[in-house]
């Protein structure tokens, strides 16, 4: 429901404004009582960081959909022309040409083909089915996570805190590379597979897209919601803790 995705945006959004205003406060009172305990203060970079946290709130709920719309049209768009040149290839016109080639290429001549090699394929192919389905199914729900935990971040960087708010960036970069990745790997592992000699080429192809998150995952793409999640909590349980230390 469209309506329903811009209202939990829209509250997103308030409840980042509202931490932001009180962590552009508690930043203020920290900076005062550090000028008046004596120590320096550098009052170009609390300057930088509240810039910065009015930056984070202004786009945290516009940019991440913006940019996982972008990846998604340019998926479109690259899986397209890919089917179109390879449908030259293998003399396909249409779709359902292809979908017949396809099924052919598993389940035509079976008596010819050793039946315990043809069906660990086929499960394996309905494994990757089932495993990509679910995962482009839930990214919509880990952008909202992401998002609402975004507002999260915006309590720290007034302050000067700036890891979470990258970590964020990076999930959400990460997101957006392995939609795209994922998608654009198993429509060519599909195409493989609809040629009898590349069976074995395509099913790797269309494992491989199981993997993106992972890789991913290692070079600091993470694209769970675990860790902003912990981050999260601690920066609630930190917020918490300022705040008691101002009102004793």
């Amino acid at each position: 429901n469209y309506g329903l995705v811009t209202s939990l945006l829209a509250f997103f959004q308030l409840f980042g404004t509202a931490l932001f205003a009180a962590s552009t406060v508690f930043a203020i009172l920290e900076t005062c009582v550090s000028y008046q305990s004596g120590q320096n203060v550098d009052v170009h970079s609390l300057l930088i960081n509240i810039f910065k946290g009015f930056a984070l709130t202004s786009l945290f709920t516009i940019m991440p959909p913006l940019v996982f719309q972008a990846t998604s049209d340019l998926q479109v768009e690259i899986i397209n022309l890919i089917i179109w040149n390879s449908a030259e290839e293998l003399n396909i016109t249409t779709l359902d040409g292809f979908m017949e080639q396809f099924v052919a290429a598993f389940f035509n001549d079976l008596s010819a083909m050793d039946i315990l090699w043809q069906l660990p394929m086929i499960l394996v192919f309905l494994y990757v089915i089932v495993k990509i389905f679910f995962g482009n199914l839930k990214r919509s729900g880990i952008l909202l996570c992401l998002i609402f935990i975004g507002s999260f971040h915006i309590f720290n960087l007034p302050r000067g805190y700036n890891d979470g708010f990258l970590s964020w960036v990076k999930q959400i970069i990460g997101l957006c590379f392995t939609h795209f990745a994922q998608n654009i790997l198993f429509i060519v592992g599909i195409l493989l597979l609809s040629n009898r000699s590349l069976l074995v080429l395509g099913l790797g192809v269309c494992l491989s897209a199981t993997e993106v998150p992972r890789i991913a995952q290692h070079f600091g793409l993470e694209t769970s919601v675990r860790g902003n999640v912990s981050t999260a909590i601690y920066t609630a349980s930190s917020a918490t803790a300022l705040i008691r230390s101002f009102t004793r």
